[in-house]
């Protein structure tokens, strides 16, 4: 608990700071797994999907906010088994 509250803090001091990048939810994920990890390692997870709810309503009773996302967390590197490279743009076509 009170490395949460240490990690709650940060983001209060920290919120006025850091908008898009998102790195206080990376250090929160973060740090939540690294204490589940330190009391039982042997349930340690492989991955964590986080949501956060930012900002103001979209609209009245929609459930939506300006700024809500989903974070994910890869903490196992074996989990990935392939990934894309993103290739160049043709200047033949327009951009999408």
């Amino acid at each position: 608990m009170i490395l949460l509250r240490m990690v709650l803090s940060f983001l209060k001091i920290q919120a006025a700071k850091i908008y898009y990048r998102r790195e206080l939810d990376c250090l929160l994920i973060n740090s939540l797994v690294a204490k589940q990890r330190e009391e039982c390692p042997e349930e340690a997870y492989d991955s964590v999907r986080g949501v956060f709810f930012e900002g103001s309503e979209l609209y009245p009773t929609s459930g939506f906010r300006e700024k809500d996302h989903i974070q994910i967390s890869i903490i196992n590197p074996n989990c990935i088994k392939a990934f894309f490279k993103l290739r160049k743009e043709d200047k033949k076509y327009k951009l999408v």
